[in-house]
This record gives C-alpha cells, structure tokens and sequence, in this order.
C-alpha cells in the first residue's frame, strides 16, 4: 500500500488496508542543508487495526545517503521503524514477512534531498522562514548556517 511514496489518500488507505494512518507530516531531521536546501522526505505512520498482518518493504539510500553537490549538507536517509504494540522498537532498511498484530505502529520516514552550495550563503531571510516553518531548529540554523551570529 506504500510502495513508491505514493501520496493515498487516508481514507482510501484505511479503508482497504487494516490500518490507521496517524501521522503524515515532513521528515525535519537534520540533513539536506545549504544554500538551497534538499527537499523534506515524509514521515508516515501506519498503526495496525486487524488481529495479523506483515510487512515487505526496501529502501535504498539508508546507508548511502543522498549525496551533497558545491559544499552544501548530504541528505537525511531512508528507513522504516516498527514500534511494536509489546514496547519494542525495531529499525529496518530492508524487511521481508515480518508479522504485525493489532496496535503495532509501521513509521516510514523517507530521506532529505541533499543541499547544494555552501549553507552559511542561505540566506538569512530564508533561514528565520525556515525556523518559523519547523524546517530547522533555532540551535541547527546557527550551527550550520552561522544564523543569528
């Protein structure tokens, strides 16, 4: 029901899967900086309703991340949680037929693209847009931009 980062909507999703999409919101994790920033992944949560079911999933650029060009930050990578309804939380790149039963929660968070250019040339009216919006931390921006210095 995921595959590609198709962008379903939840209702549709709920409706055919056995699921409850809790969360789809943009990955903010720190990766992708420079003067123009990458592209935010998604974070997708899936919490299991039915009494079973499994998950098959692959992502590439979880080790490898999205590589930087002309200084700027390499992107953030590609990975899929599985909080399990017991309390354990397992972490995967590549999964096969590994069985869910009902309140486990499936996180997918697909990867940051990567920066190009020299993140302290952002500038400083794009980076406080940044912050306002929750792209990036006030203690990040200073740290990686040099804003506020």
């Amino acid at each position: 029901f995921h595959g590609e980062t198709y962008n379903t909507p939840a209702e549709i999703s709920e409706a055919r899967n056995g699921l409850y999409i809790d969360k789809m919101a943009l990955n903010t994790a720190p990766g992708g900086e420079g003067e123009y920033n990458g592209g935010r992944g998604l974070v997708l949560e899936y919490r299991i309703r039915t009494q079973s079911g499994f998950l098959t999933a692959g992502y590439t650029r979880s080790v490898v991340k999205p590589w930087p060009l002309n200084g700027g930050s390499e992107g953030s990578g590609n990975f899929i949680e599985v909080d399990k309804a017991a309390g354990e939380r397992e972490h995967y790149a590549f999964v096969s037929g590994l069985d869910l039963t009902t309140d486990d929660v499936v996180r997918v968070i697909t990867s940051s693209g990567a920066g190009f250019g020299d993140p302290k040339k952002r500038a400083p009216e794009t980076v406080a847009l940044d912050i306002k919006n929750g792209f990036v931390t006030p203690e990040r921006a200073r740290e990686i931009h040099g804003f506020g210095e």
